[in-house]
C-alpha cells in the first residue's frame, strides 16, 4: 500500500486532497448526495444535506489544503539535514516532554498551545541550523515556542503566558533566562517560520472529528484521544505524518481503549472495524494503520522515548489500549 505521507510526491497529495474535498462536499459526513432536497430549515441528521454540513465540508477541506501547505511544514529529516546531528530524537523528545510540563504548570493554558509550539521548534530547527546546541538554548527555544503558540491558541488573557513567566519556565533546574530574552528569540522565532503561525495540528483535526462523533470536552474518549496524540510528539516519526492522520488514528485508538469500553458500554470492536471512521475523517482503517502501528510502538516500547513516563504519569486518566492485533489490520503485522 502506498501512503501519501509528508515525504511522497506532493502531486499525488494534492490529487489525494481534491478527491476527497470533492467527496466530503458531495456527500457530507453521513452520506447524503447534495441533491438532496431540503429546505436548509431543519437538520435531517445523518442524512442531512443543509447548509450546517457544507459549511463543515468547506472547512475540513481547507484545514486539509493548510496542513500540506509546504511553508508551513517542518522537514522530517532536519535533525540529519540542517542539525547534522547536533539535535537527535532523544533531544527532541526530551525537550517535547518538558515542553509538556510546561503547559500542563500553567493549567490555564489554550488546550492546543502543545502541538502547536512543538510544531514551532520543528519548523524553526528545519531552516535555521543551531551552532552551538546546549540546555540553556533549547529550553529557551521551547519557552518561547510556548509563549508564541499560547498567545496564537489563546483567546482570553488567562489562556496565555507572559513573556516572564516563559522566561522562569525556561530557567526552571537552576538556569538564569531573562524576559527580554524571550522577546528576542520571539522575533528570531517568528522571522525563521515567515509570521505563517496557522497551519493545523493534530490536535485541531482532534477536536473537529470528536465534535462530529459527538464527544465533548468532558468525556473520556476525548481526553484520551488528545493524551495519545499528545504521546506521539515523542516519535519523530511523526514529522512525516501529516496532523490530521495522527489525529484519526487517536481518536480510533481512544473509542477502543479499555476505558472506553468501561464507561461507554461499547462491544468489542471487530478487527479492522470503520464503526463511521472514514465518513469522520476521509480516511480508511487501512490508511492508518501504519501510523497506529507507530504510536502502539510508542506505548510498548517507553524506554525509547525520553519523558514518556512523566507524561503518562501527569494523564489524569488510567486507560489501556486494546492487543494491536484486534486494532490495526494485519497489512502491516
Amino acid at each position: 500500500m502506498d501512503y501519501l505521507y509528508l515525504d511522497d510526491a506532493d502531486a499525488d497529495v494534492e490529487a489525494m486532497l481534491r478527491e476527497i474535498a470533492a467527496a466530503v462536499a458531495a456527500n457530507g459526513p453521513g452520506g447524503a448526495a447534495a441533491g438532496d432536497e431540503t429546505d436548509g430549515s431543519y437538520c435531517a441528521g445523518e442524512r442531512c444535506a443543509c447548509a450546517a454540513w457544507t459549511y463543515d465540508a468547506d472547512l475540513y477541506a481547507s484545514l486539509r489544503a493548510m496542513e500540506m501547505a509546504a511553508g508551513e511544514r517542518s522537514s522530517p529529516d532536519y535533525m540529519t539535514a540542517v542539525q547534522r546531528g547536533r539535535v537527535d530524537p532523544w533531544t527532541r523528545a526530551s525537550l517535547v516532554a518538558w515542553m509538556e510540563g510546561i503547559t500542563r504548570g500553567h493549567a490555564g493554558l489554550a488546550a492546543g498551545t502543545l502541538h502547536r509550539a512543538v510544531a514551532y521548534v520543528d519548523r524553526y530547527q528545519s531552516v535555521r541550523p543551531l551552532e552551538a546546541v546546549s540546555h540553556r538554548l533549547l529550553a529557551l527555544l521551547g519557552a518561547t515556542a510556548v509563549f508564541v503558540a499560547a498567545k496564537y491558541e489563546g483567546d482570553l488573557p488567562e489562556e496565555r503566558l507572559s513573556a516572564g513567566d516563559a522566561a522562569a519556565g525556561a530557567g526552571a533546574g537552576g538556569l538564569a533566562i531573562a524576559r527580554s530574552e524571550v522577546l528576542d528569540r520571539e522575533l528570531d522565532l517568528l522571522d525563521a517560520l515567515g509570521y505563517r503561525l496557522g497551519r493545523p495540528t493534530a490536535h485541531t483535526f482532534a477536536d473537529h472529528f470528536l465534535a462530529r462523533y459527538g464527544y465533548s470536552g468532558g468525556d473520556a474518549v476525548h481526553a484520551v484521544a488528545h493524551h495519545l496524540a499528545d504521546l506521539t510528539l515523542l516519535d519523530r516519526r511523526s514529522l512525516r505524518i501529516p496532523p490530521s492522520v495522527v489525529a484519526a488514528s487517536a481518536v480510533y485508538l481512544a473509542r477502543y481503549a479499555a476505558t472506553t469500553l468501561a464507561d461507554a458500554g461499547l462491544p468489542p470492536p471487530l478487527p479492522w472495524e470503520d464503526d463511521g471512521l472514514e465518513a469522520v475523517t476521509g480516511y480508511s482503517v487501512v490508511y492508518l494503520a501504519r501510523c497506529m502501528e507507530e504510536m502502539y510502538d510508542v506505548h510498548e516500547m517507553a524506554s525509547l522515548w525520553p519523558g514518556y513516563d512523566e507524561m503518562k504519569s501527569r494523564f489524569a486518566i488510567d486507560y489501556l489500549l486494546l492487543p494491536c492485533r484486534l486494532v490495526v489490520p494485519l497489512v502491516l503485522m
